[in-house]
């Protein structure tokens, strides 16, 4: 039986759902009167500042206030102007953008059509790129004038307009990457965002400050400075001192630290964040064999995960699936496997006994020692030998995104800012979804399903592709998904911010509490 959700989680839930209010109209507020600084407690800094070659949905949240997307989702998951004011579906082909005129990068170089072709022909001709697999399909990008632009693709794209705002589709200076070169400009980043990068220090914190000339209007504070704290109970007790004004991620132990707090509260926010583990499948590992893959699986109690880890706020899952997601199969939500017998059964038909102990290690950043240790202990019941490896997240980083640069299973997590399955289903196409560096799992028949759904704009035939897709994926494991989590916000009572479903932590929003 699932685990009642408390009271208070659905009523905070319902209050969610319920007051929305636009971001644009947020974004357009501006405050004329700054207020001092604000700061943000996140897990991650960035390493780079390359849009398009991150995969880290923190680092999405926090550069979003430096760079900026052609178009924005709105919290009720429609499209909303940004860099571009006005799009059309010429054909099946073709997509007019009309560009926002006034904008300025952070160096005073005014934004036009040059740095929008520049930024989406890159990312869809450079395949080493993380995000490559989302805009492949842009044959070019055709200036008209200074503010019209006409995208030209291979093949018809129902999610388009998705993959223009979420993560990858940063638009990025022509000028600063042409006379800087890729290496150094992502490492001195200039946007047209609200916020203006001033530095980075190494596993300590990213400063900004506010951009006088913002487009929407300048933000209410002048700095705004992310600082990377790993420890979650560290984090609450700088909130609920004073020593930050946001967390950006509360464990759901430290949430009883909330009640009757007069400083701070925490929000629950609607997402679709799966927490799940990545398999290396090259030769040579153990999780190379599929039924190793299964019986990780199958040892693995997700639903006291979920109890454990989350005390119940979500849902265990087969697949990368949501209720929010369009084209979920839902069969794989709210649903999970676990079975000690069949895990040890697997094990034995893997050739792997007490004279021969399957010896498996565990790989992550140390934000998930808690679950490494309770998912070490469910795999060594079943009979694994585990050892676990954790290491500084600016560390693992580095070591997660090289080709296969880690040993058996890695954990992580992840969401999709589009809302769209067809998108998830993406990240593990071969060679250019953004798991295969870790996994090495290619099939054809799934990359074929998940291209043909892709380019399907009849949403029933489209949902059954996808569906097929998953069937692929479910069966041969390059990834295990454990649940989905729900996400907590820890927001000081001195400021105005509503937190995101995709994760995004747009600072333009926010501003000082009135009283």
């Amino acid at each position: 039986m699932r685990p009642a959700r408390s009271n208070w989680f659905k009523e905070e839930c319902m209050k969610k759902l319920i007051t929305t209010v636009a971001l644009v109209a947020a974004l357009l507020l501006g405050s004329a009167t700054a207020a001092s600084q604000v700061t943000v407690a996140v897990g991650q800094l960035p390493g780079h500042f390359d849009p398009q070659n991150n995969n880290a949905s923190t680092v999405s949240g926090i550069i979003i206030n430096i760079f900026e997307y052609m178009v924005m989702k709105d919290e009720q998951g429609q499209f909303i102007p940004a860099l571009a004011t006005s799009w059309e579906s010429v054909d099946p082909l073709t997509w007019r953008f009309t560009l926002r005129e006034g904008v300025k990068w952070h160096d005073g170089v005014p934004f036009t059509a040059a740095d929008v072709k520049f930024t989406f022909e890159r990312v869809a001709k450079d395949a080493t790129l993380v995000r490559h697999a989302y805009y492949k399909h842009i044959e070019s990008v055709e200036i008209i004038n200074d503010h019209e632009v006409l995208f030209h693709t291979s093949t018809p794209d129902p999610i388009f307009l998705s993959n223009l705002s979420r993560n990858g589709a940063s638009v990025l200076p022509r000028h600063h990457w042409e006379a800087m070169g890729a290496d150094v400009a992502a490492q001195k980043p200039i946007g047209t965002g609200p916020y203006v990068f001033s530095e980075l220090r190494t596993d300590d914190r990213l400063i900004l400050t506010a951009n006088d000339d913002y487009w929407g209007g300048r933000p209410a504070y002048d700095t705004a400075v992310f600082r990377r704290i790993t420890e979650g109970s560290t984090a609450v007790s700088e909130l609920l001192t004073g020593g930050v004004d946001l967390v950006a991620s509360v464990s759901r132990a430290e949430i009883t630290r909330f009640d009757g707090a007069a400083a701070a509260k925490v929000v629950p926010v609607i997402g679709n964040r799966i927490n799940h583990l990545t398999f290396n499948t090259r030769e040579g590992q153990i999780t190379a064999d599929q039924r190793i893959r299964a019986a990780v699986d199958y040892a693995v109690d997700d639903e006291l995960l979920l109890e454990v880890l989350q005390d119940g706020a979500g849902a265990p899952v087969q697949a990368r699936v949501s209720p929010g997601t369009f084209g979920s199969p839902l069969e794989y939500y709210d649903s999970y496997l676990y079975d000690v017998e069949v895990a040890k059964n697997l094990l034995a038909e893997a050739g792997y006994g007490p004279s021969k102990p399957a010896a498996i290690t565990l790989m992550g950043s140390n934000g998930y020692a808690d679950t490494a240790d309770l998912v070490g202990a469910m795999l060594e019941e079943a009979g694994f030998v585990v050892e676990i490896k954790l290491f500084e997240p600016s560390v693992w980083s580095a070591k997660y995104s090289s080709t296969g640069d880690f040993t058996n299973v890695a954990f992580g997590a992840a969401s999709d800012s589009s809302f769209d399955y067809g998108n998830s289903l993406i990240d593990n196409t071969c060679p250019n979804g953004v798991y295969y560096v870790q996994t090495g799992w290619c099939n054809e028949g799934y990359d074929a399903l998940v291209n043909q759904a892709n380019t399907e704009f009849d949403s029933e035939k489209r949902v059954a592709l996808l569906r097929d897709a998953t069937e692929i994926l479910v069966a041969e494991r390059p990834q295990y998904y454990m649940y989905a989590s729900a996400t907590f916000v820890g927001v000081s009572n001195a400021m105005e911010f509503r937190p995101r479903a995709d994760s995004l932590i747009i600072l333009a929003t926010a501003r000082p509490a009135a009283h």
